[in-house]
């Protein structure tokens, strides 16, 4: 079999501002990362302070400068806007205005493996943005 050609950057954006609107994206289907850790963050990131996105009424203070999201400070974590049924189809219902920690988790990274092994999810498997199958660092096309 033939090595295919790696896409371009912009076959890349394409391929990503759609799965980000379609249910291959990985995250789609999972939802594990928000509801296995606290999700903490600086207050400015609230709608109270300017320029700030997240809803204040979605969060917690922890202090003066700390805030979290509802529903991640418990010991059974699961994030307030968290929708639908952990590794089956799940959405977030404030995307657009999520707090920094959601930006850092990327599929399949440590902190993927460890909120899917919280959850009970096989933690080696996901798919990529291409709709690759990947197991620890292989990939196979489907």
């Amino acid at each position: 079999m033939a090595a295919a050609n790696p896409p371009s950057s912009l076959q890349c954006l394409l391929i990503m501002s759609d799965a980000l609107h379609s249910t291959s994206n990985p995250c789609v289907n999972c939802g594990a990362c928000c509801a296995a850790f606290r999700v903490t963050f600086y207050w400015a990131e609230t709608d109270s302070a300017e320029g700030g996105l997240t809803p204040t009424g979605l969060t917690n203070s922890l202090g003066p400068m700390t805030r979290c999201m509802k529903g991640t400070d418990t010991y059974s974590p699961r994030c307030i806007a968290l929708e639908g049924e952990v590794g089956a189809a799940t959405r977030c219902l404030i995307y657009p205005q999520r707090p920094s920690p959601c930006h850092a988790v990327e599929a399949g990274d440590e902190f993927c493996r460890k909120a899917r092994r919280h959850n009970g999810l096989p933690e080696d498997v996901f798919y990529d943005l291409t709709g690759a199958t990947r197991t620890r660092n292989t990939l196979r096309p489907e």
